[in-house]
């Protein structure tokens, strides 16, 4: 018997952790954090607690209460019975949090199958960001009680490749790269003893890598899956802005504000949006400056057969920290080697050549905007999406503030990361599946008529085909 069930993006943009069963083999299609669900209860400074932190989640139903699934931490886990792990493995559609996050949940004898690129991404974001239970995801650390330095533990990640199938228990996978706003990003078929499912994760028509999409699709033609577990965030937004827009977009900005300290912002994993500002900003003659985060995400990537800028193609700057001396002492370890490149610079090479760079600045490094000193008439070139709920409706304004006390004039290029209504429902139609389960929306009753049957299921939901 081969089962389907759905413990997260239902009704939701993201938290997808898709079950599927087939007799003893079990399968999770991503194991995403759900941050719709996660914010009724956390904030900023309210977070679970490290002494409990997979039970806080349970005790507040943000993860399904499955058996031998999660870690079996002395601090902050549940008790494992030494069994036979609750899943074979863990399909990783593409390292967004919402949809691999609390992997970093589950027990570390659970293989995870991932891209290349994205594991690399996810150690990277890891490695340079602030480590707690919930991001841990390649890599955690087991917390004993009483020992402040925690043991490591690694996760057994399969690296996947485009076209190139594997099995995990009794069932076949097909991974097939697809576009979308981040890279490594993999759509999955999945051969059962009930025929194909077919599993998109994240994905568009419209972006930098289309032919990738096309391709996964073109499979999907040829095979005809039974099951379509399809994304559906823009399922009610009929068209948008393409990559080719934001391209003549950022063009047009560059152009106009030639002279002008101009600074951008973009979300820190799209690599596409990153070599698509290098490469315009190249051509308006400036230079791409980004920070430590951005170096060590392409410093990372690097051999990893992806068309990004190399470490050596940017300009890194330093910022100043704790006391700001600029010794490597106030830095992180794994900020450390950027620190004396020869590509780095400071906030002093910024205030003297005000029109030769293009300058990455994330919303929590404003305040860099103190020491680089902006001339009135600078710009902001918000690459990324505007606030669609109100707690990024305070951080907007937050940014506006900090803009406009500096003079600095807002300009906007961005398009999306999913794909549009109007060229989904055609996706949907050109596939014609049996059975049509709408995932990672907020309107899942948009989705009635495409399909000979859509469910619209309810989180932990079981469907039997």
């Amino acid at each position: 018997m081969v089962t389907i069930t759905l413990y997260g993006g239902v009704r939701e943009i993201g938290g997808n952790k898709t079950l599927v069963t087939d007799g003893d083999t079990r399968l999770f299609l991503d194991f995403g954090l759900s941050f719709s669900r996660r914010s009724l209860y956390y904030q900023e400074f309210l977070n679970p607690r490290t002494h409990s932190g997979v039970r806080d989640l349970l005790a507040l139903g943000l993860i399904p209460p499955l058996d031998n699934l999660y870690r079996d931490d002395p601090v902050g886990g549940v008790p494992f019975s030494g069994a036979r792990p609750f899943v074979d493995g863990v399909l990783l559609s593409h390292p967004h949090a919402d949809h691999a996050y609390h992997v970093s949940l589950i027990h570390s004898d659970i293989p995870i199958y991932a891209s290349e690129a994205a594991r690399r991404i996810l150690a990277a974001m890891a490695e340079s960001g602030q480590s707690n239970f919930e991001n841990e995801v390649i890599e955690h650390s087991y917390r004993e009680p009483g020992k402040y330095q925690y043991e490591k533990r690694r996760r057994t990640v399969h690296s996947v490749q485009d076209g190139q199938g594997f099995s995990v228990g009794g069932i076949e996978v097909e991974p097939y790269s697809v576009d979308h706003s981040v890279p490594g990003s993999v759509g999955y078929i999945l051969h059962t003893s009930a025929g194909l499912i077919a599993y998109t994760g994240d994905f568009r028509l419209h972006g930098t890598h289309p032919q990738q999409t096309a391709r996964f699709l073109d499979a999907l033609k040829e095979v005809k899956p039974r099951v379509l577990i399809i994304e559906g965030t823009n399922i009610d937004e009929p068209t948008g802005p393409t990559e080719d827009d934001v391209r003549e977009g950022v063009q047009e900005v560059l152009k106009s504000y030639s002279g002008h300290m101009m600074f951008c912002t973009f979300a820190p994993r799209d690599m596409y949006r990153l070599t698509t500002l290098y490469e315009l900003a190249r051509r308006a003659g400036r230079q791409l400056v980004v920070s430590h985060k951005l170096a060590h995400l392409l410093s990372s990537l690097e051999g990893c057969g992806l068309s990004v800028p190399g470490l050596d193609d940017v300009l890194v700057y330093n910022p100043k920290r704790r006391w700001g001396i600029y010794d490597e002492k106030e830095y992180s370890t794994w900020e450390r080697p950027y620190l004396d490149r020869h590509n780095a610079v400071r906030c002093d090479h910024l205030r003297r050549d005000r029109g030769d760079y293009l300058i990455y600045l994330d919303f929590f490094s404003l305040g860099e905007l103190i020491d680089i000193e902006p001339p009135a008439g600078s710009v902001m070139l918000h690459s990324q999406t505007e606030p669609f709920n109100e707690e990024m409706e305070f951080d907007f304004e937050r940014l506006r503030n900090w803009l406009n006390r500096f003079g600095i004039r807002y300009e906007h290029a961005h398009s999306s990361g999913h794909i549009y209504g109007d060229r989904l429902r055609e996706v949907i139609q050109e596939l014609s599946p049996e059975v049509l389960i709408p995932i990672h929306t907020e309107h899942p009753e948009a989705f009635a008529g495409l399909a000979q049957e859509v469910l619209i299921v309810e989180d932990g939901e079981e469907v039997v085909l």
